[in-house]
């Protein structure tokens, strides 16, 4: 199965064609990364055992497999203030679940395809695979998708209310029931 339609982004990619809006600014994104128990767990824990440095203000759900990743998951951290969200899955071909990888990048293409129709920049939503022994690669992803987001600037969905995503209430909902993939 292709995963061409949603970009896997790796520590070298290009991220200079993305608008610097909060560039400068003091600006510290808040990100939520979605990892399974196997890889993306065991990837975060190797980062942290072999002391590789990675940025603080990423909050990691464990999951069984990133195949469970709802796209409601995705969308109501970005309700709940993430200014960037990010799947960490086993790589294509290695899941444990055996298709859980493929499962998630479905799903992480559907939902960047909703926050796109709410007016929510796609970069904001990414997907990185990797094996549990990748502690510099987890490093990098963190670190990729922290400079991204920095560049974008802050969610729209914060700036509405004007507060920040820990005072905020939600009054709209993004995750309505919809079909996915």
């Amino acid at each position: 199965m292709s995963d061409e339609n949603v970009p896997a982004f790796s520590a070298g990619s290009n991220i200079d064609t993305i608008p610097a809006q909060g560039a400068g600014d003091g600006f510290e994104p808040q990100l939520t990364a979605f990892t399974c128990i196997y890889c993306g767990s065991m990837a975060a824990d190797t980062a942290g055992a072999t002391r590789v440095t990675y940025p603080a203000n990423v909050k990691l759900f464990r999951l069984p497999c990133t195949g469970k990743v709802d796209a409601e998951f995705i969308l109501k951290a970005f309700e709940q203030g993430a200014d960037g969200v990010y799947v960490v899955a086993c790589s294509i071909g290695n899941c444990h679940h055996i298709h859980g990888n493929v499962r998630a990048t479905k799903r992480v293409t559907y939902a960047r395809k909703l926050i796109e129709q709410v007016g929510l920049e796609g970069e904001r939503l990414g997907i990185y695979y990797m094996s549990g022994s990748q502690a510099q690669a987890f490093a990098s992803a963190a670190t990729e998708m922290t400079e991204r987001v920095r560049k974008l600037g802050p969610s729209p969905l914060r700036r509405l209310d004007g507060q920040d995503s820990d005072q905020r209430e939600c009054r709209t909902p993004l995750a309505a029931p919809v079909g996915e993939p």
